[in-house]
């Protein structure tokens, strides 16, 4: 599917489920989470690095079909919760900017964060951080 269809995607939906099995960093849910979609995904150590299970997302145990269904009927049938994990997840995507990562990317180890600020005051970096993706970026979200 095209990029530039993703955003319709997420729009005409409820709810995404996101029953990975194996995920390396699950980008898809970041961007569900910033269209305003509650999200019901695995348990993997992936998602649980910076999703708080009931709070931000719904978070079930991987392969477990009962415990899919359960979570999806809840948002569907619960508008309150809906809301709740709507809010939540915008505030969540919002931590992961494509300029937040770049300032990431650009520290060294061992150098603090505003020695390199220091270094790079005297000229504008501009950075573009290629994605598989474009429903959650911005264009004044590309600069570092």
């Amino acid at each position: 599917m095209p990029d530039t269809e993703l955003p319709a995607w997420y729009t005409a939906a409820d709810v995404l489920a996101f029953p990975s099995t194996k995920e390396g960093w699950g980008l898809a849910v970041l961007e569900a989470m910033s269209a305003g979609l509650p999200v019901v995904t695995s348990d993997l150590p992936a998602f649980l690095e910076y999703l708080r299970s009931g709070r931000d997302a719904l978070v079930v145990p991987v392969d477990d079909a009962a415990a899919l269904s359960r979570a999806l009927a809840a948002i569907l049938d619960d508008p309150g919760l809906a809301a709740e994990l709507r809010a939540a997840g915008l505030a969540v995507s919002r931590q992961f900017t494509w300029s937040r990562a770049a300032r990431r990317s650009l520290r060294l180890p061992g150098q603090p964060s505003d020695a390199l600020a220091a270094r790079s005051s005297s000229r504008a970096a501009k950075v573009y951080c290629a994605s598989s993706s474009s429903a959650s970026r911005s264009p004044s979200d590309h600069s570092a």
